[in-house]
């Protein structure tokens, strides 16, 4: 089991903060999972392919702090 610890309790994480996952629609597999297991405490967007995602993650990773990117693959 992997563990991440970013110093943020669930409690402080507020709706400005977007996961961004693979998947076409909000209906597809990755949003609609994930958005379950975060309760809701966090904004769970789809963008696309994994190769989409990497993109824009590494062009946005200084500029949006609270933009965290997921991919699966």
């Amino acid at each position: 089991m992997v563990n991440f610890d970013t110093g943020n309790r669930p409690e402080e994480v507020s709706d400005k903060h977007v996961l961004f996952v693979e998947g076409e629609s909000e209906e597809s597999v990755d949003p609609e999972i994930i958005t379950e297991l975060f309760d809701e405490m966090i904004e769970v967007k789809p963008l696309g392919s994994s190769y989409s995602i990497k993109s824009v993650a590494q062009a946005l990773y200084k500029y949006h702090p609270t933009y965290y990117f997921l991919i699966d693959r």
